[in-house]
């Protein structure tokens, strides 16, 4: 016969036991969480299976210094963000959250990687952000609507292409960034966190790098590309080629007036994805010496328009 008074603590003593059990096996279910990836609309992402998302953008474009000043580098301040699409609120704690970026540059003589992130001075981070709409263009809806314009002889404008092809999504813009050393940041569900980095890379070159996050909450990894070309943000400035490019997608991204983009001669060539150079809502921008730019799209002509 079984002492009853004795079956409650074997009783209590399992339950205490499964529900530690459990406890465990949540843990290590959520340091674990697995990811997607997929890239859309000039962005990568990677979500895990809990609905939070790390992303980026697919080909950054780091900001060119002008002539005089270069040095033969590129500023590079790609920004990570962290959207919390999941149910629950959790913080990122500079100190026991492991970041780590590796930089994997793509050069003529190999690939060479460049470990980065143990020191976390070259990272800053931001809660405070808008949302904004950016008009993209279809690239299979431009080259579509320039075959019919060639073949029935039509005359198509710049901005009839804009028209039949532009379509907007959806970015994120932050401000007051801040260290992120020593901090906790509380990402409430739905809110995001920006995280900005900051590097050079000699300024002909292409590369990709692997952002990573590990956490018991967080585990990322991310490797969106560096293009080889870049933005001419500098008012006043003149920017001159010393080697023909080649690129997938838009090659020089103009965001100042009066600016001088200088050829020298030398071409831009790439798969027909992209703009050779773009200078939408600045002016007093010059294009010169520019002989040929190789498989040149319709909005491209623009530049030449402003030489």
């Amino acid at each position: 016969m079984v002492d009853k008074k004795a079956q409650k603590p074997i009783i209590s003593g399992i339950i205490i036991f499964s529900i530690l059990v459990l406890s465990i096996a949540s843990y290590f279910v959520m340091a674990n969480p697995s990811t997607t990836e997929y890239t859309k609309d000039g962005y990568k992402y990677a979500i895990q299976d809990d609905g939070v998302i790390l992303f980026a953008e697919q080909d950054y474009h780091c900001s060119w210094k002008p002539d005089g000043e270069n040095g033969g580098y590129k500023i590079c301040n790609p920004v990570i963000v962290i959207w919390n699409n999941g149910s629950k609120s959790f913080n990122i704690n500079a100190n026991q959250d492991l970041f780590q970026m590796n930089i994997n540059k793509i050069t003529k003589s190999g690939e060479q990687k460049i470990q980065w992130g143990k020191d976390k001075k070259d990272m800053i981070v931001s809660s405070n952000y808008t949302w904004y709409n950016e008009t993209l263009l279809n690239n299979s809806c431009l080259n579509n609507l320039l075959n019919k314009s060639l073949n029935d002889s039509i005359y198509l404008s710049e901005d009839d292409f804009e028209k039949e092809c532009s379509y907007k999504v959806e970015r994120i813009r932050f401000s007051n960034w801040h260290s992120l050393k020593g901090e906790k940041n509380n990402i409430n569900r739905g809110e995001v966190l920006g995280i900005r980095l900051n590097f050079e890379l000699l300024q002909y070159e292409s590369a990709f790098y692997n952002f990573s996050i590990t956490s018991p909450i967080l585990n990322f990894l991310l490797d969106p590309e560096i293009s080889a070309c870049g933005i001419l943000n500098t008012e006043n400035a003149t920017y001159t080629l010393n080697t023909s490019i080649a690129v997938n997608g838009t090659c020089f991204s103009i965001q100042a007036n009066n600016i001088t983009l200088d050829f020298a001669g030398y071409n831009i060539t790439g798969n027909e994805t992209g703009t050779g150079v773009d200078f939408s809502g600045y002016n007093e921008i010059t294009i010169k010496n520019a002989d040929q730019l190789e498989d040149a799209k319709p909005l491209i002509e623009k530049s030449y328009h402003a030489s």
